[in-house]
């Protein structure tokens, strides 16, 4: 059998893998319901609450004043005890729109206030309310550490709210419009118990000793509860003796926080350059690179609607990547984005400095080697793989990779003994389809050895079959033998997987496969109908599974297809007219089919003009939309039309889509110019011109651009 280019070891596609997303309402509030499960089983365990700081000199220093309640929250958990630092959020109107936004306090914490806030947490016994104050001259922070009593229905509070106080749901938020807190009115019930002060502390320091403060009163609060601070003192609990980055990681703490928290406080750039001025000052300090991380992640998962984040992102852990040269994990995660939006040189060098480092971690290696198959380059891979074995790194994925990588240069001897590992060791999917293949015809024919060896195989594939997950080698090599050898069992064995992976578009397309080639291609339509459902599949399955249906359902639908094709490339109008006509009845069979709106577009462009082309373009591009020729052909007719600003959308994710070609780069600043984006349009030709000095394509748009005004 053929080597397979499967290389899974894990159970889910990959994330670079562009989807299309069906899912049901249902499956929408079960996944929200299990978060908020999570979400109060964790609140539950609880015990100290560190509660925001109340910002009373008119709400000034709010993201400092997160950092230092987070900051605070995790180092008292450090100790041993459960701390968490919440952050509580309002609804507010904003343009329009309800939006989430910081509840940020700027009153004096009271009693009433401090309780309504930890009750969230049912079983927390203490909190700490601090005030914060923040001025051009000082910092001012007074903290409180209470008992909490509860369900006491005759109690009063110890510090009765005065009546001027807003309670939560009243209290605005830093921004626009009037916020009220989530689940709160105006007439909130008031909570039945009190506070019994246990400790409190006082401080008002120069922006220079806040982190002695600090730590005097991190100190002070965990001695009151009977914990004990292991830190020697404020810079080796930052992590810093350099006094600027260490209030800059407050800050961006701070915006972690708020990040956390569902509301986007401010841009990207501005979440993220206080982090990154912390690690410019201090590379060494652990805590911003792990706040840095967390941050870039949750940054590429919002749907925020800021289009700078993404690259941003991918500079701040560039930046922090050369500044911690010795750090494995900055390395890797640098890697795994720039992998993620298809800049795979970038990444590969990520991954390699990574390697190069840690080579026993086995994430590392799985991701470099995975990425140079990907890159094409599996000699380097093969390398990798031998490599990391070499040093003690005999992970069972590891294994698997590389008894999958001998296959290839068709070292089946080599590759057995790995690939039992991993079998044996690790339970690895794509090594029970790879053994299999390697025992399927090493024998002669009609030999004993022979049948021992794909009775052997055939167990195998049974096996992974049966696991909780099963490997693409294992479906293509049951496909193989059913369709080229006509095997029954493995036909048996193909159902069965149908059977047990019913959501696993890659059973799902090789049922699908075998029946479409077989004397009743109608069987087929079982299996597509599934893939169809799926609520979770690849652009390229759902093709597939579209134009494999329009097959069953249009006669000779495959040769008329193939020759409408050959007929728009030919250029002859009137072949062109004619595909027309065929290609709109298959886009009425199937409107969801993407290519067909592509051709027809080709198809009218010189009959019917440029509006018509991208009507259907914009039909295509829908459907498609990693798809670089549909986004080129929509930028290039509106330029045409006079609409450069529409153009640069488009331009932008063909950009996104070849981050290492320049063509696509130049066509994006010379559209940006057309369309008055200057300052943009400067910005990309000067980052060009620093990587590729004297271009002259580059210097000429940066020459061509009005000069820039001054700032007054």
């Amino acid at each position: 059998m053929a080597a397979e280019d499967d290389n899974s070891t894990t159970d889910t596609e990959s994330d670079d893998t562009p989807v299309i997303e069906e899912g049901s309402a249902e499956a929408a509030q079960a996944a929200q319901a299990a978060q908020l499960a999570a979400m109060q089983k964790a609140a539950s365990e609880i015990e100290l609450v560190v509660l925001p700081l109340s910002c009373v000199n008119e709400g000034k220093g709010a993201p400092l004043s997160m950092g230092v309640q987070r900051w605070l929250a995790q180092e008292l958990a450090r100790t041993g005890l459960k701390a968490a630092a919440p952050v509580f959020t309002a609804i507010a109107e904003q343009q329009g729109r309800k939006v989430p936004a910081l509840l940020i306090y700027r009153d004096e914490w009271t009693d009433q206030r401090a309780l309504q806030g930890a009750v969230r947490f049912p079983n927390a016994r203490r909190l700490i309310a601090a005030d914060f104050s923040v001025s051009e001259e000082k910092l001012s922070l007074t903290m409180r550490l209470a008992d909490i009593h509860l369900d006491e229905p005759g109690a009063e509070p110890s510090t009765p709210a005065p009546t001027e106080a807003k309670a939560e749901g009243e209290t605005k938020a830093e921004g626009e419009g009037e916020a009220k807190a989530e689940g709160e009115g105006e007439d909130e019930e008031k909570i039945a118990g009190r506070l019994d002060t246990v400790a409190t502390w006082t401080a008002e320091v120069s922006a220079d000793g806040l982190g002695e403060k600090l730590f005097e009163g991190l100190q002070a609060m965990a001695e009151a509860v009977g914990q004990t601070v292991d830190h020697e003192g404020w810079a080796e609990a930052f992590g810093t003796s350099n006094k600027q980055a260490m209030l800059s990681f407050l800050v961006g703490l701070g915006n972690l926080s708020a990040l956390q928290g569902r509301t986007v406080p401010a841009t990207a750039d501005q979440l993220l350059n206080p982090l990154m001025d912390a690690i410019n000052r201090d590379p060494k300090m652990d805590g911003a690179m792990e706040a840095l991380h967390a941050m870039t992640d949750i940054l590429l998962a919002l749907q925020s609607g800021d289009r700078s984040a993404t690259p941003l992102c991918l500079q701040a852990l560039s930046i922090a990547a050369q500044r911690r040269k010795d750090d494995p994990e900055a390395w890797h995660h640098l890697a795994v984005v720039a992998r993620r939006l298809g800049d795979l040189p970038t990444a590969v060098n990520g991954f390699n400095q990574a390697f190069n480092l840690k080579p026993t971690s086995v994430q590392i290696a799985v991701d470099f080697i995975q990425t140079l198959r990907r890159a094409g380059d599996a000699e380097n891979a093969l390398k990798v793989a031998q490599h990391a074995v070499e040093q003690g790194n005999e992970a069972a994925p590891i294994l698997a990779l590389l008894g999958s990588l001998l296959i290839e240069i068709d070292d089946f001897d080599a590759a057995e003994p790995f690939l039992r590992r991993a079998v044996d060791e690790g339970q690895v999917p794509s090594a029970y389809g790879d053994l299999a293949n390697v025992l399927w015809d090493r024998s002669d024919d009609g030999t004993e050895e022979q049948r021992e060896d794909r009775v052997e195989a055939l167990g195998l594939l049974e096996t992974a079959v049966g696991l909780r997950h099963v490997a693409k080698s294992t479906i293509d090599m049951l496909l193989d033998l059913a369709t080229d050898e006509e095997h029954e069992g493995a036909e048996k064995l193909l159902r069965l997987a149908g059977q047990e992976h019913a959501e696993n578009p890659a059973v799902l397309t090789s049922l699908s496969t075998l029946m479409l080639e077989s004397d009743e291609p109608e069987q087929a339509r079982e299996w597509l109908d599934k893939l169809l459902a799926l609520p979770r599949r690849s652009l390229d399955d759902d093709a597939f599974a579209r134009r494999a249906v329009l097959g069953l359902e249009l006669d000779d639908f495959e040769d008329r297809y193939e020759a409408a094709i050959d007929a728009v490339n030919s250029g002859d109008e009137k072949q062109q007219g004619t595909a027309a006509v065929f290609l709109r009845e298959v886009i009425a069979k199937d409107a969801r089919y993407w290519q067909p709106h592509l051709m027809l577009a080709l198809a009218v462009r010189q009959t019917e003009g440029d509006a018509a082309a991208l009507s259907h373009l914009m039909n295509a591009v829908r459907l498609r939309p990693n798809d670089a020729q549909i986004r080129q052909l929509i930028a290039a007719i509106l330029r045409k039309q006079g609409r450069p600003r529409e153009a640069v959308e488009h331009l932008r994710a063909v950009v996104a889509l070849n981050p290492r070609d320049v063509d696509p780069v130049i066509n994006l600043a010379t559209c940006m110019r057309d369309a008055n984006m200057f300052a943009e349009a400067r910005q990309i030709c000067t980052a060009a011109l620093q990587m590729i000095p004297n271009h002259a394509q580059f210097q000429s748009i940066l020459d061509s651009l009005p000069a820039e005004t001054k700032a007054t």
